[in-house]
């Protein structure tokens, strides 16, 4: 069958199996193309499109040349006839039409107009056809690019929006407002570089194909943009560390002072607030802000609020009007309004808000008229300590002096302040107020923040998540660290990154908080992770309804954060500083005490459930509560359970679990069983609790020495393990260690062996008590015992018996796993019989049911076994697809066993397909793994290989390794 694929999107054209088709005349080529869109069309229909001009006979020749015309040159099967009335193109047929993918998703698959530069002489209706469609598909995309450029301008997303913009400047859409809205967008945004680019590329297209110009009002918003662009770039920022990103907020800002400086009260809103938390940047935003004004010539005064003077009646009003006065005086310029301020009988924080106000709005008026030719502007900073008279007093300032030409920029931290609530929501119902809520750096924003105070630090590639991790982007915290490793010669991340400025800032934040909220924080710092309100009574035992209380107001206050998930809530501290700032102040004593208390609590919890999502838990407090020997023997525990799904072939795992997070080099057995064996060895104790741990450790390292085909250690170690839970009557070792020799002994094809070890395990059965799933795992491989030995009748027998039991319990994902692996040991026994079709079906049900379930070396058996039944079915592309993704599995989960004889199948392909040096190379990959997988199955697959290789020429395989004494 051909594979046929149509291009109508752009220049038309036919490509079949590879090689692009041309036709003998345009008529022809044209009726192709119209059947590949309509699909399916009537004699006559062809005939009013393409021979209108001729008579009935003469068209009905001209259709029948052209369909035999296309069938000559496309595949004789491509067009199906129904009847003596329909033409059709043969959906049985694989042939690809890109008009088919564009109608589904235009965007992904509008490469150009729809057939661009084709003509059919004298063809007047099949032009019109093709325009009419060429119109239709054009104005469809032009309506998804208006969609997206209008949900990227909606999300903020700058890059996005100038992309979409710049798709529709190349199919010549002409609607100015549409460019003017994106303009504007992305000079809001600072992203004047983007603006420009897009308006030099919407004018270049207007003057080629129109030549003619942008609008005026376009040309007049252009104009503003490059005027802004050069007004920043004259005004650097001074502290760059703090304020790099901010150069949107600094726009928008400026650009609403420049709109209330001329159009006065019709501008609406007259005040704007910055809102962010502590360390955020919104003090050197707002002094960026007043350099840029200043230096216009606007009259500005600023006062910053403190908490030690929230207290104190109208305080930053009085600053405020002292400045003012000052300005006065030196401007030799006396305000009679302000004739009422000099009477400190009545200027004290004892005078009533209302009167203060009336004089405050006359000295004001009087202060515009001679001194209103600019801009007035007042500064007020961290208004969160504002005392409420003030913030009044401020709310009706900006009532009811909107006519004067004055503007107030504030700041405040996100803690919730009822008064500023209260202020927020009266302005909003006057579209007086402008929120800019400043936000972190991002990763990217910390990059080139770091590019360019201390370029150096980014030699080490790991500074940048580390700098990030500690600051999380605050820019205070920021600045301070990057200073700190400055001074560090070997620009590293000191072990505590909390310098002067750093604590302040933090215990600002939590001044004011009760001792219960203290205690909660202390609690909750006792977490590495986020923590519900279980974790939190563990320690802090009190009522619920309590504990929300209590969590409220840090909420409000900004300290932590609330995530709703679909498992349950749970609470964040905002920075990661934060936490461990809370955490160091705790003593010692008391912390060793809570991590005994959650140890212990968590403990209980893991023996009730067997949760193997738990140990993270265990291995962490029981480590900081100082209980070594129980950290050691849940971090094996951790581990044996982890390294089971990569060194097992179809591992009894309790649950699947991903919390690699704990522990960053998990991906490697050896970096962490090494050091960590070296870690228990060091115990200072050789009590029955060191020996516990010593059979632990033999078994992981035992078992990851044999699954790395290291057989001489591992089997050293797995015996020593034997030993150590023989004498310490630990069952469950046992059976676990007595499987690891099967599971060898199935590796080396030791058949002997392997029924030794199968008759041990069937004898602790007798002896003690297991987990359901194990009793199976012994059937299971006592039926691959009797397929290996070619007893099929009693293999058959044990796996027809229990695949019906593991069908119903596979809910439970040790049994699932038993129950692939009965589906693979079942298709095996077919394949050894030539059955391909039947082990076919069950090769099939094994790989749907691993889909469902964590991968593991059984996937890629079973990819394996699939391989290899295609390629004796003679579906060599399928064999090949199903050989690259065993491949693939075995390569993710760096796992050995079973890539020998994946390989030599593969090469066994290669060949088959006249792919020799590709074959050459699959057969020295097997030849490789097979020094360590002794099946004679694979190593007589790779003779065969190795015979069909040396009759090639300029090829010069290896001899394979040889079949050792026991597999034979």
């Amino acid at each position: 069958m051909r594979d046929v694929t149509v291009t109508l999107m752009n220049t038309p054209s036919v490509v079949v199996d590879g090689e692009k088709k041309v036709f003998p005349y345009r008529k022809v080529e044209g009726l192709f193309y119209y059947i590949c869109v309509r699909k399916r069309i009537t004699r006559d229909e062809a005939i009013g499109i393409f021979w209108v001009d001729c008579d009935e006979t003469s068209a009905r020749k001209n259709l029948r040349d052209a369909l035999y015309h296309i069938k000559k040159i496309v595949g004789p099967d491509i067009i199906s006839m129904d009847g003596n009335v329909f033409i059709s193109l043969n959906p049985e047929q694989h042939i690809k039409v890109d008009v088919d993918a564009a109608r589904e998703n235009i965007l992904e698959n509008y490469k150009g107009e729809f057939m661009s530069f084709f003509y059919v002489k004298n063809c007047l209706e099949f032009e019109n056809w093709m325009d009419d469609y060429r119109r239709e598909l054009k104005e469809h995309y032009i309506k998804a690019v208006l969609k997206k450029a209008e949900q990227a301008i909606h999300a903020k997303d700058t890059s996005e929006a100038a992309r979409y913009a710049g798709k529709l400047v190349e199919v010549f859409y002409l609607d100015e407002s549409f460019y003017r809205r994106v303009l504007t967008f992305l000079m809001e945004e600072a992203e004047y570089s983007s603006a420009i680019s897009l308006y030099q590329k919407f004018a270049l297209s207007l003057k080629q194909d129109l030549e003619e110009e942008p609008e005026a009002e376009t040309r007049a918003l252009m104009d503003k943009i490059l005027k802004l662009r050069k007004k920043i770039a004259e005004h650097p920022v001074k502290e760059q560390q703090v304020f790099m990103g901010r150069q949107k907020e600094l726009y928008g800002i400026y650009e609403s002072i420049q709109k209330h400086r001329v159009k006065g009260k019709d501008s609406g809103e007259n005040f704007v607030l910055i809102s962010g938390e502590a360390g955020v940047g919104k003090t050197a935003l707002m002094g960026q802000l007043r350099t840029l004004l200043e230096e216009e010539n606007h009259t500005v005064f600023s006062y910053c609020c403190c908490p030690s003077e929230s207290d104190l009646y109208l305080k930053p009003w009085n600053d405020i009007l002292s400045q003012v006065q000052e300005f006065c005086m030196k401007q030799r310029k006396e305000l009679k309004a302000s004739e009422y301020f000099a009477n400190k009988d009545v200027t004290d924080y004892r005078i009533f808000a209302t009167q203060y106000g009336i004089h405050l709005e006359d000295l004001i008026r009087a202060f515009c008229k001679d001194f209103g030719r600019s801009e007035i502007i007042l500064f007020f900073d961290d208004i969160q300590w504002m005392d409420p008279s003030s913030i009044q007093l401020l709310n009706n300032t900006l009532f009811h002096l909107r006519d004067c030409p004055i503007f107030i920029v504030a700041a405040s931290r996100l803690e919730v302040v009822k008064e500023i609530e209260d202020l927020r929501v009266s302005l909003m119902r006057e579209a007086l107020i402008k929120e800019v809520k400043l936000k972190r750096f991002t990763l990217e924003e910390t990059r080139e923040l770091i590019e360019v105070q201390a370029q150096e630090l980014l030699g080490d590639p790991e500074n940048l998540d580390k700098i990030y991790e500690y600051t999380d982007g605050n820019a205070l915290f920021l600045t301070e660290l990057l200073k700190t490793m400055k001074d560090n010669d070997g620009g590293m991340v000191p072990e505590n990154p909390l310098t002067s400025r750093m604590v302040s800032i933090i215990q600002s934040r939590l001044m004011k908080l009760t001792e219960q909220e203290h205690t909660l924080l202390s609690v909750m710092s006792v977490f590495y992770h986020a923590v519900t309100i279980e974790d939190i009574q563990i320690l802090y035992p009190e009522p619920e309804l309590k504990i929300y209380d209590l969590l409220e107001h840090l909420l409000e206050r900004q300290i932590i954060y609330e995530d709703v998930g679909t498992a349950a809530i749970t609470y964040h501290f905002t920075h990661i500083l934060i936490h461990n700032y809370v955490q160091s102040k705790i003593s010692a004593g008391r912390k060793q005490i809570y991590h005994r208390q959650v140890a212990g609590y968590y403990e209980q919890k893991y023996k009730e459930t067997g949760d193997i999502t738990l140990m993270p838990e265990l291995i962490y407090h029981f480590e900081n509560a100082n209980d070594m020997y129980k950290k050691y023997e849940y971090k094996l525990e951790y581990f044996k359970e982890f390294f089971s799904g990569t060194q097992e072939i179809y591992p009894a795992m309790s649950l699947s679990f991903t919390d690699k997070f704990f522990f960053p080099d998990l991906d490697s057995s050896e970096n962490v069983l090494i050091p960590l064996a070296e870690e228990i060895r060091a115990l200072p104790n050789r009590d029955q609790r060191y020996q516990e741990l010593r059979m632990k450790v033999e078994y992981l390292i035992g078992r990851y020495d044999l699954s790395s085909g290291d057989y001489q250690y591992g089997l050293r170690n797995m015996n020593a393990c034997i030993e150590a839970a023989k004498i310490l009557k630990n069952s469950r070792y046992l059976m676990d260690s007595y499987l690891q020799m099967i599971y060898y002994a199935i590796q080396v094809y030791d058949l002997d062996m392997m029924k030794e070890y199968i008759m041990y395990c069937s004898e602790l059965l007798e002896e003690y008590q297991y987990s359901k799933s194990t009793p199976y795992t012994i059937q299971r491989l006592k039926a691959l015992y009797y397929s290996k030995t070619e007893q099929f009748d009693k293999a058959e027998q044990i796996l027809e018996s229990l695949i019906p039991k593991l069908e119903k319990l596979q809910m439970d994902p040790s049994c699932q796993v038993g129950l692939i692996a009965c589906y693979n040991y079942r298709g095996e026994i077919c394949m050894k019989q030539g059955d391909w079709e039947t082990a076919h079906t069950y090769i099939s049900k094994a790989l749907a049911s691993s889909h469902a379930s964590q991968p593991t070396a059984g996937l890629g058996m079973s990819y394996t076994n699939m391989g290899i039944i295609l390629y004796r079915l003679d579906n060599y592309d399928k064999a090949s697809e199903y050989f690259d993704k065993a491949r693939g599995c075995f390569q993710n989960l760096s796992i050995q066993w079973g890539r020998a004889k994946e390989e030599a199948y593969s090469a066994l392909l290669e060949l088959k397909l006249g792919k020799s040096k590709s074959a050459l190379a699959r057969y020295k990959a097997a030849c490789k793994y097979a020094d360590k997988d002794y099946s004679p199955n694979t190593l007589l697959m790779l003779q065969t290989v190795y015979a069909q290789l040396q009759d090639l020429p300029g090829l010069e395989p290896q001899e394979p390794p040889r079949i050792p004494k026991q597999a034979k």
